[in-house]
């Protein structure tokens, strides 16, 4: 993809591209991570049927054997950070969605070499991961290009233009003002009145 069309120009005539992009990305994260949650979740609960998986399983495998309560337990553990991942890339740190095309990767191609039959599941997990997460490097590659432009992470050009004119008002402020201040300045209707009725009640009071 041309990434020149991402280059700041005069009268922000790039926000229309950066923003656009900028949405393409937060979708593709949050898909991301909702296919990840799902995914470990399975994972997690087939965990504890001993089922194993490729390059996530090396450290519990070195732990104990399937049936360990510590190697399933260290899995878990592992899986849950992986899903914890997910999420921080779907809400700000976009480089985790790299970090999980990866992981994918490198999931698939241990599983092709590797001759563990209970390590089988890992390969649905794998392909699907690397399905919802390859455009992750172009997706990051584009997002730190955007992190340098004028505008990020909104691209708002109504926003822009409030900021570069701190000193605006609005049309009708001056008028609102002196009406406000012509109303406080009228004496109460009320109060007039009884000022002028105040000497009535004293002669009535000498006869």
């Amino acid at each position: 993809m041309n990434t020149d069309r991402f280059a700041e120009q005069p009268g922000h005539a790039h926000y229309t591209a950066c923003s656009g992009r900028m949405v393409e990305i937060d979708r593709f994260s949050r898909r991301c991570c909702g296919f990840t949650l799902i995914a470990c979740g399975l994972m997690f609960i087939t965990t504890w049927m001993t089922f194993r998986y490729g390059i996530i399983s090396i450290i519990p495998n070195l732990i104990g054997d399937r049936s360990s309560l510590g190697a399933n337990a260290f899995q878990s553990l592992l899986i849950i950070l992986i899903a914890a991942a997910a999420v921080l890339g779907a809400v700000k740190y976009r480089f985790m969605t790299v970090l999980l095309f990866a992981l994918y990767a490198a999931m698939f191609v241990s599983t092709c070499i590797s001759t563990v039959a209970h390590e089988i599941f890992t390969v649905p997990v794998s392909l699907a991961g690397v399905f919802f997460t390859y455009k992750a490097p172009f997706m990051y590659r584009d997002y730190r290009i955007l992190c340098k432009t004028e505008g990020f992470p909104h691209f708002n050009e109504r926003l822009a233009y409030q900021e570069e004119n701190r000193e605006y008002k609005a049309t009708y402020e001056n008028e609102y003002h002196n009406v406000r201040t012509a109303e406080m300045a009228e004496p109460s209707t009320d109060y007039s009145n009884n000022i002028s009725s105040a000497p009535k009640k004293a002669e009535m009071d000498e006869l």
